[in-house]
C-alpha cells in the first residue's frame, strides 16, 4: 500500500478551542516565529496565523489516527472568499507559510500534487505527521480531545453554488424564509438523540466502517457501544465492577471513559492502557488487512469517498455481516444532525438537504436507527422523479409500477432499470446519460455487460415504454426536479417540526420514531400535493 495514495481532504470546519489544542499550538508557534519574522509583524497577524497553525495540527492529528495523508491544496484560488476553504483567517499564504515551516522544522513530511496529463493522473498535495510530531501529540493529550464540527453560519444555511462549487455571492429573497425554517428546524433536531444500534447479523461494507471511523475522530459520531471478538473483562484489584477491555497488538487496553487518577497508577503497573470505545473501534478497524482510500473528497460539507482501484473499490464495498469482522455489536450516536441546502447556478435549481450524518448512511444501517431510544419508520416517495415528470410537466396521474413492464421477461433485470431510468433522468444528453449508468452499474457491483451496446439498448427500451415522458430523460431536467423535491421536503420538515414529532430527511424518503408513521404520510401527501398538484403520491415503507 503506496501510504501517499491514502489521504482525506483537509477539514477547516472543525472546532480548534481545547486547552490540548492550544497549548501545542502556542509552542509551536514560537518556532514558526522564529523562521517568519519579517513575515509575521502584527499582533493580528500573529493570531491568525496561530489559529491556522491550530486547524493543521488537528488534521494532522485526525489522519495520523486514520492511518491517512492530508491532502490540500497549494493553489491561490482555493482559498479565494467563495471557495473551499472558506475561512476569514485561512489564507492562502498563511496556510503556505505554516506547511511549509513544519516540514522545514521536521514536524511534517510532505509531497508536492502534480497533473499528469498524458495518464490523465492528478493529485493535490500532501502531508503527514512525522515520528517527532506524534511525540508531541501524545505528550499533549492531542488524541483524547474530543473534537466536533463547526455548526454552519445563518447564512450558509441556504447556499447558492457554481457547476465547480464555488459559493455566488447573490443573495434571493426567498432564501431568508428558507433559512429561518432550516434554523428553527437544525435548533429542534440537535435535541434529538439519534442513534445506530447494530448486531452482528446487520451487513455493511469495510467502506462504511472506514468512513465511521473518520466520523468518530472528527466528532460527527460518538462510539456509544462495541463489541469485538477482542473483548475481554478486567478486574482490578480492590475494585468490586469489572471494566471492558480488549486486547490489539499483544497490547491490553481497559475502557475508561472518566480517567481516574488512583486506577491510573494502578494500571501503569500492571501494564495496561487507558483507552475508550472510540479508541477501540480505531485500533480494531486499522487492524483489518488493508485499508483502500483514494479521495474522501468533501465540500466541507458532504464526505464521499472512492477507492484507489476498480479491484479494491470491489472488496471494500461488498457487504458483509459484522460478524464477519469479528464485530457484536457496534452502536453510534450522530454528533451532527444540522442541515442545510444547496442550489445549482440559480435558485429554482438543486436544493437538496445536505450535511447531516443520516444521509449519507446505507439503507441496512438506516433500518437500524433509534430516535430518542424509539425504533424508527422510513417512509419513501416510490419511484419519485418519474412520478412527478407524470404528475407535474404532463398534469396525468401515474400510479404503476414503472419498473414492472420493463423487465417482465426477466425480473431479474428490475435493478437494471431502476438505475438506467434514475440516472438517465438526471443526466444532460445521451452521451452522459451511458457514461452514468456504466459507472452506476459498476459502482453497485450488478452484474452486467458495461460495454455502450446494451446500456444503450436498455436506455432505449426504457424510453420506448415511457414514451410520453421520453423527451424529459436524459433533457437536464434533473436539477428542476430536486428543486421541487426539495421544496416538499422543506414543507415535511416545517410541519414535522411544528408538531414536535423528530424527522430526518433522506432526499426523497424521511425517518420518524415508530407511532408516527400515519402522521408522517399524511404530511408527505399534503407536501407533495401542494407543490406538484393533486395526485396522489406513491408513498412506501422502507423494509
Amino acid at each position: 500500500m503506496n501510504v501517499w495514495e491514502e489521504a482525506i481532504t483537509l477539514d477547516t470546519y472543525l472546532v480548534s478551542d481545547f486547552p490540548e489544542v492550544r497549548k501545542l499550538g502556542d509552542l509551536l508557534f514560537q518556532e514558526i516565529m522564529e523562521l517568519n519574522k519579517d513575515d509575521i509583524k502584527t499582533p493580528r497577524e500573529r493570531y491568525k496565523v496561530k489559529e491556522t497553525l491550530k486547524i493543521i495540527l488537528i488534521n494532522l492529528s485526525i489522519g495520523h489516527q486514520a492511518g491517512l495523508t492530508i491532502r490540500y491544496s497549494r493553489r491561490k484560488c482555493a482559498y479565494s472568499k467563495n471557495n473551499r476553504y472558506r475561512k476569514i483567517y485561512f489564507k492562502y499564504n498563511r496556510v503556505i507559510l505554516v506547511i511549509d515551516s513544519l516540514e522545514h522544522i521536521g514536524y511534517i513530511e510532505h509531497k508536492n500534487g502534480f497533473n499528469d496529463r498524458e495518464k490523465g493522473i492528478k493529485r493535490q498535495a500532501r502531508m503527514k505527521a512525522t515520528a517527532k510530531l506524534t511525540l508531541l501529540f501524545n505528550k499533549f493529550d492531542f488524541f483524547t480531545v474530543d473534537l466536533k464540527k463547526e455548526l454552519l453560519s445563518f447564512d450558509d444555511l441556504v447556499q447558492l453554488r457554481n457547476q465547480d462549487e464555488t459559493l455566488i455571492d447573490d443573495d434571493f429573497k426567498g432564501f431568508e424564509p428558507m433559512r429561518e425554517r432550516i434554523d428553527r428546524y437544525n435548533r429542534f433536531i440537535l435535541k434529538q438523540k439519534i442513534e445506530a444500534r447494530l448486531n452482528s447479523d446487520v451487513e455493511v461494507s469495510r467502506h462504511f466502517l472506514e468512513l465511521l471511523k473518520i466520523q468518530a475522530i472528527k466528532g460527527l459520531a460518538e462510539i456509544s457501544v462495541f463489541n469485538s471478538s477482542q473483548d475481554m473483562k478486567i478486574t482490578l484489584a480492590g475494585i468490586e465492577q469489572s471494566f471492558q477491555g480488549f486486547e490489539i497488538n499483544n497490547k491490553n487496553y481497559i475502557i475508561l471513559e472518566e480517567r481516574k487518577e488512583t486506577i491510573k497508577s494502578y494500571l501503569k503497573q500492571v501494564k495496561i492502557q487507558i483507552s475508550n470505545k472510540r479508541s477501540y473501534y480505531n485500533k480494531y478497524i486499522n487492524t483489518m488487512t488493508g485499508t483502500y482510500f483514494d479521495n474522501f473528497e468533501d465540500n466541507q460539507a458532504l464526505n464521499v469517498f472512492e477507492a484507489t482501484t476498480m479491484k479494491q473499490e470491489w472488496s471494500d464495498s461488498k457487504k458483509r455481516p459484522l460478524s464477519d469482522y469479528g464485530i457484536q455489536r457496534l452502536h453510534f450516536i450522530s454528533k451532527y444532525q444540522y442541515l442545510h441546502r444547496v442550489f445549482n447556478v440559480l435558485p429554482d435549481l438543486g436544493g437538496r438537504f445536505y450535511g447531516a450524518l443520516h444521509i449519507s448512511l446505507p439503507k441496512k444501517v438506516r433500518r437500524n436507527i433509534f430516535i430518542n431510544g424509539l425504533s424508527t419508520v422510513e417512509l419513501d416517495f416510490g419511484a419519485h422523479h418519474i412520478r412527478m415528470i407524470y404528475n407535474y410537466y404532463l398534469d396525468m396521474p401515474y400510479e404503476d409500477d414503472p419498473y414492472r413492464l420493463l423487465c417482465q421477461d426477466n425480473p431479474d433485470e428490475r435493478g437494471i432499470y431502476k438505475r438506467v431510468l434514475l440516472v438517465a433522468i438526471n443526466a444532460k444528453d445521451e452521451k452522459s446519460a451511458i457514461k452514468g449508468i456504466r459507472d452506476k452499474l459498476r459502482k453497485d457491483h450488478i452484474n452486467y455487460d458495461l460495454t455502450d451496446k446494451p446500456i444503450k439498448a436498455c436506455l432505449d427500451k426504457a424510453k420506448k415504454h415511457h414514451h410520453k415522458i421520453s423527451r424529459f430523460i436524459h433533457s437536464g431536467i434533473g436539477l428542476q426536479l430536486q428543486y421541487y423535491e426539495g421544496r416538499i421536503g422543506d414543507i415535511v420538515l416545517s410541519v414535522m417540526t411544528k408538531e414536535g414529532i423528530p424527522c430526518i430527511p433522506v432526499h426523497d424518503s424521511f425517518i420518524v420514531p415508530f407511532g408516527h408513521e400515519e402522521e408522517l404520510r399524511n404530511v408527505m401527501v399534503g407536501a407533495y400535493q401542494k407543490i406538484i398538484g393533486n395526485f396522489m403520491p406513491v408513498i412506501e415503507k422502507k423494509e
